[in-house]
């Protein structure tokens, strides 16, 4: 039998892919992050390019230098980050198929979920991953190391200075051009007399003097440096989110100076050796006459140079990574998803109480002016809700209408859809009688009610959002009032399709007074014992703020209960046990007792006393 459970709450989803949207918002943010930190490339190829101790100083005159090859790496970053984060997620889901707590259906370049990925398949999938966008990024490479190449050369003969070269250089040039056509030989003195830093020009200058091969040269290093770089930068940033700041995902700005900082470090340490390598065999300076493979280039820098020339170039490489793996990560992270977990929790939790498991889940968006970056950041979260769920977020409805909404404002609405069968239809009131125990999974903090109080003890006390929350100082007070609604659907499922549970009462606006009661018979009444549980900090604050009376406090929030079950003495053990396995903390808060009297409220809470 169908049940359908509506509730309405401001958050919402957009009907856009995340998977698009991400990679359009990484795309921008790393076109405008590359033009920022594109001088310092310009520098380390400088650096990479001179010859022996020599430490190449040139500073370019023409500011418009500093710009060479950065239309080359725009085209390739559009390139990369078409493929990045669709491949990865894919060879991840590839490598974890057989791994059964993996979400496979999260989009995982939405890296603040946790998801549970082996550290060898995140380095694995990451390397694949890089290897495959590189294929794509050399020829770019090329070009960019033939434009600013270019640029170098132009510069020398405006300041008449020369990068030190060996004394090799000019006999292998000139063995390397006599060995081309006359036709080449003549493109080559050509473009030698008036190099130009133009896209198409290089690009046609590629063409006529290298052929195809000139578009790959370095494909080696380049491959093994983008694998490495892949791989760091997945595994930083994952060991980072979920070991050390899991339980920061707001604090966007710590985060993306974090794993900048440590993925920078990690990659400059390891892969500089491969970057210098594959600087010098692209450059049409050394690498068509001077290097013959790969190999060569080591043996050749390690005997004409020191081991130390391999590093050159790495402290404007360094701030370059930097600036690109900040703006990179800031633009991908999440700000709005946790609401939208609310917006599905309200839905699920409400009808898993009538003993349905979720099937569907559609949501209506409404606003004055549409915020991509908002929405985008709610259908995150609302998938993330829907996976916690079981469920399948089908679609929805967004509605933008000008004038009904101030700005940042809006408006929606969730629809669950369920199944269960007619016998197992939750709560079982006949089935209830004296004795029967009351057990209560913990919450995660308000859980999405009580904010008409919320909001106005904040306004009372003076703090604003965006200050240390008084309660917990690892978070500010936004971060921590909107953690999101614990969803109980997988966790309670085992315990229902085992008949293990007469009823259960999902804990909202009411609190335990007011909720507990629609679940069991009129002639039975709840008594809870508050000291069975140790009463969350967040509600001590908010009823010492407010100075709130505890008879409407008890009926404002949970009180750190979020949902209560009713269970039979006998079952009592293997309920907490099947709870206890799905990670669940659970409290045996009280039992059903007959009614004195009609008049009998359906729920007393004893020891409310003290309790802030």
């Amino acid at each position: 039998m169908p049940n359908s459970d509506v509730a309405d709450i401001t958050v919402s989803t957009l009907d856009y892919d995340p998977v698009n949207i991400t990679m359009l918002s990484s795309t921008v943010a790393s076109m405008l992050t590359m033009s920022l930190a594109h001088p310092f490339e310009i520098i380390k190829i400088g650096q990479q390019l001179s010859f022996g101790n020599y430490n190449f100083g040139l500073k370019h005159l023409n500011p418009w230098y500093y710009s060479s090859g950065l239309s080359a790496l725009n085209l390739a970053i559009v390139s990369k980050n078409i493929l990045r984060f669709p491949l990865y997620n894919e060879i991840i889901k590839f490598l974890e198929r057989n791994n059964d707590n993996f979400k496979r259906d999260h989009y995982h370049h939405n890296l603040s979920t946790i998801t549970y990925a082996s550290t060898q398949n995140i380095l694995i999938a990451g390397g694949i991953t890089g290897f495959l966008e590189s294929c794509f990024y050399i020829p770019f490479e090329n070009l960019k190391s033939r434009m600013v190449g270019n640029s170098i050369i132009l510069s020398e003969r405006k300041q008449n200075v020369h990068l030190s070269n060996s004394k090799y250089m000019v006999e292998r040039r000139q063995a390397y051009i006599g060995k081309q056509t006359k036709r080449v030989q003549q493109i080559m003195e050509a473009y030698r007399v008036k190099p130009s830093i133009n896209l198409f020009t290089s690009f046609k200058e590629i063409c006529q003097t290298d052929g195809i091969k000139g578009f790959f040269r370095g494909t080696l290093p380049t491959c093994m440096k983008f694998s490495l770089n892949s791989m760091i930068n997945f595994s930083c940033y994952t060991f980072i989110t979920e070991q050390i700041l899991s339980n920061h995902k707001n604090d966007t700005l710590s985060l993306s100076l974090l794993t900048s900082v440590a993925c920078s470090s990690m990659i400059i340490l390891i892969t500089q050796p491969l970057d210098f390598i594959k600087t010098r065999t692209q450059s049409n300076r050394f690498g068509p006459f001077y290097y013959s493979s790969m190999t060569d280039c080591i043996k050749k820098i390690a005997k004409e140079e020191t081991m130390a020339a391999f590093y050159k170039g790495w402290f404007p490489r360094f701030i370059k990574v930097n600036i690109l793996n900040f703006g990179i990560h800031l633009g991908i992270y999440s700000y709005h998803n946790t609401v939208g977990i609310d917006l599905v929790a309200m839905n699920v939790n409400d009808l898993v109480v009538q003993g349905a498991e979720p099937l569907i889940f559609l949501d209506y968006f409404a606003t004055g002016k549409l915020d991509i970056a908002i929405a985008t950041d709610f259908v995150s979260g609302v998938a993330d809700g829907c996976l916690l769920a079981g469920c399948a977020l089908v679609g929805g409805e967004t509605s933008e209408m000008p004038g009904m909404y101030d700005p940042g404002h809006y408006d929606t609405n969730g629809t669950a859809v369920g199944a269960v069968k007619r016998d197992k239809i939750l709560p079982k009131i006949d089935a209830m009688q004296e004795g029967d125990v009351l057990l209560g999974l913990a919450s995660d903090g308000v859980h999405s009610n009580g904010f008409s109080l919320v909001r106005r003890i904040i306004e009372h006390v003076g703090i604003k959002w965006d200050e240390q929350c008084p309660w917990d100082s690892s978070k500010t007070l936004g971060e921590a009032i909107l953690v999101p609604t614990r969803i109980y659907v997988k966790q309670l499922l085992p315990s229902i399709k085992e008949d293990l549970l007469l009823g259960l009462a999902h804990i909202t606006g009411g609190g335990l007074v007011e909720n507990i009661p629609r679940a069991i018979p009129d002639n039975l009444q709840a008594v809870v014992d508050m000291n069975a549980w140790e009463l969350p900090e967040v509600f001590k604050w908010f009823g010492r703020a407010g100075n709130v009376p505890v008879e409407d406090i008890l009926k404002t929030f949970n009180m750190g209960v979020g949902m209560v079950l009713i269970v039979k003495a006998e079952n009592v053990a293997r309920t907490k046990e099947l709870l206890k396995e799905a990670n669940e903390t659970v409290y045996e808060i009280g039992k059903l007792v007959s009614k004195k009297s009609e008049s009998d409220p359906g729920c007393i809470v004893n020891n409310a006393v003290n309790l802030y």
